[in-house]
């Protein structure tokens, strides 16, 4: 099993810097309720499903294990039809709702990850609305395990369900720095 946590980020001073409002904040040190738990498969074929099981908190960090385990279960969120699996991991989903707007204005959103290392690892860290993708969607971070010095990002934008016209909107980030040695901030 390989997994990779999320843990809050420490801030840098104990207040707010000036012009900005915290709107949500996670430390991970008590329960998920303020999260959608996945207990599914998903989308673009990946092979895992998705469960709590896979999900564990410890001292302020969310740790997500991928298994190698044979298990059957909805095939989408949107789609209960069974699914045999080969594979499970986690996902979560915060249950607030964030976006800028005339009465919000900018948003930053911010995580400090540990990416988890090894070929089939694929951690990611990004915002999306339903339907996709007239609400839009930003990857901060798409890691694959196996290249553990590079990450994208990417964003998706169109009017209709189901139509990206943004299919070139994919940046790759090359680091000096190893991304699954150690806790990092995306933001």
């Amino acid at each position: 099993a390989q997994s990779c946590g999320v843990a809050p980020v420490p801030p840098p001073n104990p207040e707010v810097p000036e012009g900005w409002e915290l709107r949500f904040e996670e430390h991970f040190d008590r329960d998920l309720s303020r999260w959608n738990v996945w207990q599914s498969g998903a989308f673009n074929g990946e092979l895992q499903h998705y469960q709590a099981a896979n999900l564990r908190l410890s001292d302020g960090e969310l740790a997500i294990e991928a298994r190698r385990e044979a298990v059957t279960g909805a095939t989408r969120p949107t789609e209960p039809t069974p699914k045999s699996f080969e594979f499970t991991s986690g996902r979560i989903e915060s249950k607030a709702l964030f976006g800028p707007g005339a009465t919000t204005g900018a948003v930053r959103i911010s995580a400090r990850l540990r990416a988890a290392a090894g070929y089939g690892m694929w951690p990611a860290f990004w915002l999306c609305g339903d339907e996709w993708p007239t609400n839009g969607e930003i990857d901060i971070l798409e890691l694959r395990g196996h290249e553990p010095f590079d990450y994208v990002t990417n964003y998706a934008y169109g009017p209709t369900a189901g139509e990206n016209q943004t299919p070139d909107a994919t940046s790759r980030i090359r680091s000096e720095t190893d991304l699954t040695a150690g806790w990092h901030v995306y933001e």
